[in-house]
């Protein structure tokens, strides 16, 4: 339940993403979730922090669907090589397509370096209005240097370890969102019932529970604590 519970907030952001930019992108909730599953069973990011990390790419909403899924591949390829966690790999990858003037900065202190006439050559585009051209200059330059890090980091022992424990939480998921409308069915119906029974358990505990303990505690203090200290004393 815990792992659809948290399967569900990511999709919820995911919509609430897609929705607040308009589509903007030109990928949908199901075309990212297809990607994100593909992903997770050869790397070892779970399906659901690609997603997370999608959102976060969705934001920068001058990346276009064309180069969408190489900007998620990326992003776990720029994780992975760097040991950086998706979220601020996402960051750093949207910073660059969206502006990427100033994106390659950033890029350049993570450990990505670009040349000076590759650096002229994107500002020139940039300045040109040809922004799709210096994003695709951008990806091929982090493809050279960094791609297929995280499928490579995926095909060890290690990785191959985590990719069957994503594949586990999975099944877990699955399982546990066919229980979430059972018990938010429970939930609602006897939720209320509950909460007014705790309620009233509450005004009893305070209004004649927590007197009849005082009470009780006097009663030790002043009838039982005697004569235990006379037996002592025997």
């Amino acid at each position: 339940v815990k792992e659809a519970m948290a399967a569900e907030e990511v999709t919820a952001q995911l919509n609430a993403v897609l929705k607040s930019t308009g589509g903007v992108a030109g990928v949908s909730a199901d075309a990212i979730n297809e990607h994100a599953l593909a992903l997770s069973q050869v790397t070892r990011y779970e399906d659901d922090a690609i997603v997370g990390a999608d959102a976060l790419l969705l934001t920068f909403t001058k990346i276009g669907k064309d180069v969408f899924p190489k900007a998620t591949e990326l992003t776990l390829d720029l994780a992975t090589a760097f040991k950086m966690d998706l979220k601020s790999a996402a960051m750093m990858v949207g910073k660059a397509l969206n502006d990427p003037v100033k994106g390659l900065t950033a890029m350049g202190k993570a450990g990505v370096t670009f040349t000076q006439s590759q650096k002229d050559m994107i500002k020139a585009m940039v300045e040109a209005g040809d922004v799709a051209g210096a994003q695709t200059l951008i990806l091929a330059e982090l493809e050279k240097q960094i791609g297929g890090s995280a499928v490579a980091a995926g095909s060890t022992m290690t990785g191959q370890m985590e990719i069957m424990k994503n594949a586990l939480g999975n099944v877990k998921e699955q399982i546990g969102g066919a229980l979430l409308p059972v018990l938010t069915e429970m939930l609602n119906k006897f939720g209320p019932g509950f909460i007014e029974m705790a309620t009233q358990f509450a005004d009893w505990f305070v209004t004649k529970g927590l007197p009849a303990l005082q009470s009780f505690g006097q009663f030790i203090e002043l009838k039982v604590y005697p004569v235990l200290d006379k037996f002592g004393k025997w």
